[in-house]
């Protein structure tokens, strides 16, 4: 006869799994709101009584969903409050909190990129399992020329900064796809300040493609404005299948903290 008569088969056993983990990320989601000064995936770990992959991985969940967020602290937050870092940190935090919600409307791991005393430094990265990504070293001046949201600080740099960059970087090819003429370079960065995005089209790394939108944010002492990009990851097939709608949700997201430094 061989019927189930218990519902013991892998499909409930499948279901039941899935309930399980739903309960423990509401858990998880309580306990930092209990929390909003944030949390470590160890004292979510040790408070769960599970592992601390198991953590990271119920604490992602959030933030690929908005929920939560991770400040550069690497202390996790429930979305809507910021991370405490003193005077004129509040940008910084809104930056990664736009990150994050830039990887939840596009499903693409997202980038974020700020310029601190002339470097493009790699300030925050936001993603999860099977969003493709590439490999980034916290320096980008080797590689900005080849990186979309390299290009983007690029066009935001005023004309002689911008000038002295491009001429004294090495503009290596990353890939037979890389600008590595200095004119061509800067004719790119032109039309990155029009249009308000930066492309990677294969020249950093090959079969991936990117989007970045420069953006200023105002501090609130007497500084220079933040110059600071954000960016995605895409596959050939989404790039040329959905690039204008990734490309108006970037925009989108972008121009919730400043006007974009493109006109079109």
């Amino acid at each position: 006869m061989g019927g189930n008569l218990t519902g013991d088969g892998p499909g409930q056993r499948e279901r039941l799994r899935g309930l399980g983990t739903a309960r423990a990320v509401l858990r998880v989601l309580s306990y930092l709101q209990k929390h909003p000064e944030g949390v470590t995936p160890s004292e979510v770990a040790t408070w769960l009584g599970k592992s601390t992959h198991t953590a990271y991985y119920l604490l992602n969940s959030l933030c690929q969903e908005g929920y939560a967020w991770r400040g550069q602290d690497r202390r996790y937050r429930p979305q809507g409050t910021l991370e405490a870092r003193g005077p004129g940190a509040a940008p910084l935090d809104t930056l990664v909190a736009t990150l994050a919600e830039v990887n939840r409307v596009t499903r693409c791991r997202a980038y974020l990129v700020v310029m601190e005393n002339g470097e493009p430094l790699l300030e925050e990265v936001i993603g999860h399992r099977g969003q493709p990504g590439v490999q980034l070293d916290k320096k980008l001046r080797r590689v900005a020329h080849a990186t979309a949201v390299g290009k983007a600080i690029l066009a935001g740099l005023p004309n002689e900064q911008r000038q002295v960059f491009i001429r004294e970087s090495p503009l290596e090819a990353r890939t037979p796809h890389t600008l590595t003429d200095p004119d061509v370079l800067e004719g790119e960065l032109l039309a990155v300040q029009f249009h308000g995005v930066a492309y990677d089209r294969q020249e950093y790394q090959e079969g991936v493609y990117c989007l970045a939108v420069p953006v200023r944010v105002a501090l609130s002492s007497p500084r220079e404005p933040l110059l600071a990009s954000l960016g995605i990851v895409v596959t050939p097939y989404r790039f040329f299948a959905e690039g204008q709608k990734l490309k108006a949700q970037l925009l989108s997201e972008v121009n919730k903290l400043s006007q974009p430094l493109g006109t079109a």
